[in-house]
């Protein structure tokens, strides 16, 4: 597992959407539409894929990755999860409050 970190703007967003709907899921693809932003997703109505693989947790928030993406980051032992202003591509849950997750190297987090 890596050791994942996440700023206080990103838990903030994290414990509303967990307030709303309960417990969450994160999925990096590394898809066409996001390429490798974190999707947050309502755990219950998520079904992972075979090759998806948990790299971790945030706030007991289970974040996992595809197989294909693995290789790419396999090299990297730390994780940021943050948020930027604007919304991403997809039906991640947070797009309602003008933001948008993304991933950093430990070195640029704004902890």
């Amino acid at each position: 597992m890596m050791q994942l970190e996440i700023t206080p703007q990103a838990l903030d967003i994290l414990h509303k959407l967990k307030a709303e709907h309960g417990k969450l899921i994160f999925l990096i693809s590394g898809g066409c539409c996001d390429g490798s932003a974190p999707l947050c997703f309502i755990a219950s109505e998520f079904t992972l894929g075979e090759s998806d693989i948990q790299i971790g947790q945030v706030d007991e928030t289970p974040v996992y990755v595809a197989d294909t993406l693995s290789q790419h980051i396999k090299g990297d032992d730390q994780f940021c999860l943050d948020v930027a202003p604007g919304r991403g591509g997809g039906f991640s849950l947070e797009a309602p409050y003008g933001v948008r997750f993304i991933n950093r190297k430990q070195a640029s987090c704004p902890l």
